[in-house]
């Protein structure tokens, strides 16, 4: 298979490179606006890099594609508030790309959405119910509008998967610090207060590891095509905010937590099932505490 990562360098694509087996052909786009070199650095394997933004991606460079990997965006959700242009720019890029697929009869087109489309008081949210779907965010809406959009536009020559992630944790080469986890670490680690909404303390939100991450984008896209257009969550566990800052202070015990009270970006407190994406064979293996572990590790040079 010859594989289309887009966003190639970035905190799960730069993992997810390195992840691939041998046997596929890789083709890395990303503009490096985020100057992640580093993700090139000690490659095992070769790869076609492509220095482009996903609009500057043309039918040439699809023309023998079987799959793309559709990672890049703008990914922060506790700014996207005030970055309307950025996410109308994730949804148009998403679907002209979708669109070029279908023109150049690309096999698949998978699609990273997130699990904070959700929004309702159920206890525990499924793929398939969209009563529960209810974005708190302007970023998980404009993964629900590309959801939306890849529905409609692709389904025959072009299959799509739409995989719901957790908020990402663990380390990668061209790891990111603005997801909750990893940026609670790089805190600590710096020996600044972590700020906490005390609201926040006790909801639940599902977390995923990216080498889970990773691992259920191989398994979904060498799987057969039942697994094909179709949603699924993914996840490697649900956990309250302070079953974190537990595993946190058990590591660096003069943690300092500052409790304040302040408007929540998402009301609901809710897990999340991933028995869908079970059922196919995929088991995710990444421990939270493990990875919080690991990453301070790598910090540990910081006094």
């Amino acid at each position: 298979m010859r594989i289309m990562i887009t966003g190639g360098l970035g905190h799960i694509g730069s993992c997810l490179i390195r992840q691939i087996p041998d046997q596929h052909d890789v083709i890395v786009v990303d503009n490096l606006s985020s100057q992640r070199y580093c993700s090139l650095f000690s490659l095992t394997r070769k790869i076609t890099f492509l220095e482009k933004s996903v609009e500057d991606i043309t039918v040439s460079d699809l023309g023998t594609v079987d799959a793309v990997i559709h990672l890049a965006a703008y990914t922060n959700a506790a700014k996207s508030f005030d970055a309307k242009s950025a996410l109308d720019r994730n949804v148009k890029d998403a679907k002209d790309l979708a669109l070029k697929c279908v023109h150049t009869k690309v096999k698949a087109f998978l699609f990273p959405s997130t699990a904070s489309v959700y929004g309702s008081d159920v206890e525990t949210m499924v793929e398939d119910d969209e009563s529960l779907i209810n974005p708190q965010s302007p970023y998980a809406l404009s993964k629900w509008k590309i959801e939306n959009l890849l529905k409609e536009t692709l389904g025959n020559d072009t299959k799509f998967i739409i995989v719901r992630f957790g908020t990402i944790f663990g380390s990668s080469p061209g790891m990111g610090f603005q997801t909750a986890i990893n940026k609670f670490c790089f805190q600590v680690s710096c020996g600044v207060p972590l700020t906490v909404w005390r609201e926040n303390l006790e909801f639940m939100r599902p977390y995923l590891g990216v080498k889970d991450a990773c691992k259920s984008i191989i398994h979904l896209l060498e799987g057969p095509e039942s697994y094909k257009n179709k949603t699924y969550n993914i996840l490697s566990g649900n956990y309250n905010l302070s079953d974190i800052i537990e595993s946190l202070k058990n590591k660096v015990p003069n943690l300092e937590l500052n409790l304040i009270k302040s408007p929540l970006i998402n009301q609901h407190s809710y897990k999340v099932s991933d028995t869908k994406i079970r059922s196919t064979g995929y088991v995710p293996t990444q421990d939270l505490n493990e990875e919080i572990s690991n990453t301070l590790v790598l910090l540990s040079g910081i006094k």
